[in-house]
């Protein structure tokens, strides 16, 4: 039995209970209390369905979290995550357009996650995003960056 990976020892210390209680998080990972302590103690490796529950609720790729130098991003995972970046950052753009002045630092905030989360996405896959993508991402971060910026400097 090995240990637990220091960067969820470090994830689960900064998330429980500063931002949410120990059961809620449990709640919504679907990780039993014990086990959830024996992470945040480093003393058990948590098993591979652990790994994805906890990078799913963190938003982080299972690699990243085992911190694992001989483990690489693959294509797939790459052409998935993309994808997926793609679509929430061309909505996002979109609701723009859509949302009450009112509730602009709301979607600023979310927007301002997104492109640091899309940001780190790309640099985890590096070489296995094409070209294409990574010029598309770039596009629409750079307009949901103008959005952001262009939102605020109305006030």
């Amino acid at each position: 039995m090995g240990k637990t990976p220091q960067r969820v020892v470090d994830l689960l210390r900064m998330e429980i209970p500063a931002k949410i209680s120990r059961n809620q998080f449990c709640i919504k990972t679907g990780i039993n209390q014990n086990s959830i302590d024996k992470y945040m103690a480093g003393i058990t490796e948590p098993t591979q369905a652990s790994l994805e529950k906890l990078a799913n609720y963190f938003r982080v790729p299972v690699n990243w979290l085992r911190n694992d130098p001989n483990e690489k991003s693959t294509r797939r995972d790459a052409v998935e995550d993309s994808t997926l970046h793609m679509k929430v950052l061309c909505d996002t753009i979109a609701l723009y357009k859509l949302i009450p002045k009112e509730y602009i630092y709301s979607v600023d905030y979310l927007s301002q996650l997104l492109l640091v989360d899309t940001s780190n996405i790309m640099t985890f896959h590096g070489p296995n995003i094409d070209k294409e993508t990574e010029d598309d991402l770039h596009k629409l971060m750079i307009t949901l960056d103008s959005l952001i910026t262009s939102e605020w400097g109305d006030e």
